[in-house]
């Protein structure tokens, strides 16, 4: 199958006015101009017309279960939020409901070209509601030490890794909360087991100014019933900054030599939010390989100081965009994440680092890396997966300027008006 677009963005590589992307037996076989496509090729390709095809997008954290609170929180501090939650999911018929939420999440994220997604449940069961979905999802099994329900031990982690059927459109991951709700040692521990089964981790790290002064060890910056538990669970004294403590559990994993600390540069992972880090703490993140994940519009939601986004880039982070969850979002589209950053981000000084073509790749393939997928998906490179997504563009821009073809697809931010998994459409 070929298929031609206006705009073939690859992302690995520069974009192509009126490209062409043939896929056989799922994955891509090549991606080319249309002036270099055979005519005998020509004669049985699909043209799109005018849209701009990408890679399918990435969405590396979302809480899918959380999708059928939508609107039924207030915009408000993250503390005051979790505890409005907690009272929503004592409902009788919570199981039912997140299940289906789970299955609605994942449709919108389809909806709006996304293909991929990165899921944290707390009842560690998302996968069941995923299994007959198109999308291709890694499902985190999320430790939580101070949770009533498993998993709250790494023994437990394993149990749960073990319940989800492993094929190519579902991978188990593997998540520690975060530092104030789960012990140091787990957390290392988290980590070893991920190098080992070669899954994702991810964590939420430094999401609060009362998390960053917990670790810094001033227990009682927490909430006080978090703080009890935290205590009571002996989580804490640490007296050290997000990225110190980070480092601690690396090198526990790992080990200080030198063989250890080159495992844990190599180390894949990713970490959620990271709002409140200073310029010491981000140089410290930018030797390690992971990926930040940040998600601007639950950002705003929890009312946020600004995120350190272009430090975190000035730096050589790499960054991915989220969207976090329904509850907290208003949509699934990661093109209105991008749109949010351009807005309000990228203008002055930080427009060199955030020009429209990084946003899409921190969307897409450097998504796909805090996945660990970057090697299958998050471009369009031949070998890899054929996960596309196709979206309407305005026919405004100069004929071959690829810069405002990516502005003007963000500032629309579109659904999408065609998706491919494993090149079968899915939309």
């Amino acid at each position: 199958m070929i298929v031609r677009a206006a705009w073939v963005f690859p992302i690995d590589a520069p974009a192509l006015a009126d490209g062409a992307v043939h896929i056989r037996d799922g994955r891509i076989e090549w991606v080319r101009p249309w002036s270099a496509v055979s005519a005998e090729d020509r004669a049985g390709a699909a043209d799109l017309g005018g849209v701009a095809l990408l890679p399918g997008l990435v969405n590396p954290h979302a809480h899918l279960e959380l999708s059928c609170y939508a609107g039924q929180l207030a915009p408000g501090p993250l503390w005051t939020w979790l505890a409005g939650l907690l009272k929503l999911r004592e409902s009788p018929d919570r199981v039912e409901r997140e299940a289906q939420g789970v299955r609605d999440g994942a449709a919108q994220a389809l909806l709006h070209g996304t293909t991929c997604i990165g899921d944290i449940s707390r009842t560690g069961s998302a996968w069941r509601s995923l299994v007959d979905s198109p999308i291709r999802a890694v499902c985190f099994a999320e430790l939580l030490t101070l949770a009533a329900a498993p998993p709250r031990d790494v023994d437990e982690l394993i149990d749960a890794l073990r319940e989800v059927p492993q094929h190519d459109r579902l991978i188990a991951g593997i998540s520690a909360h975060a530092p104030y709700t789960v012990p140091a040692a787990a957390i290392a521990e988290s980590i070893a087991l991920a190098a080992r089964m070669e899954r994702p981790w991810c964590a939420h790290w430094a999401e609060t100014r009362e998390e960053v002064a917990f670790l810094s060890g001033m227990s009682s910056a927490l909430p006080p019933p978090i703080a009890a538990l935290a205590a009571a669970a002996g989580i804490g004294g640490h007296a050290a900054s997000p990225v110190a403590v980070l480092e601690q559990a690396l090198e526990r994993a790992f080990g200080a030599d030198v063989d250890g600390r080159r495992r844990a540069r190599a180390f894949v992972g990713a970490l959620a939010h990271c709002n409140y880090l200073d310029r010491e703490d981000i140089a410290r993140l930018a030797r390690l390989a992971l990926t930040v994940v940040y998600c601007p519009r639950a950002h705003e939601f929890y009312g946020h100081e600004a995120h350190p986004l272009p430090l975190l880039l000035e730096a050589g982070v790499r960054v991915a965009l989220g969207t976090d969850s329904l509850a907290a979002a208003p949509s699934m589209s990661l093109l209105q994440e991008a749109r949010h950053v351009w807005r309000r981000v990228a203008r002055g000084r930080h427009s060199v680092l955030l020009h429209p073509e990084r946003l899409l790749r921190m969307i897409t393939l450097d998504a796909a890396r805090a996945l660990r997928l970057d090697d299958r998906i998050g471009s369009l490179r031949a070998g890899k997966q054929a996960d596309l997504a196709a979206f309407p563009i305005s026919p405004d821009c100069a004929p071959g300027d690829a810069l405002e073809a990516a502005r003007l697809l963000i500032e629309a931010a579109p659904p999408a008006c065609g998706v491919w998994v494993d090149g079968v459409r899915v939309h």
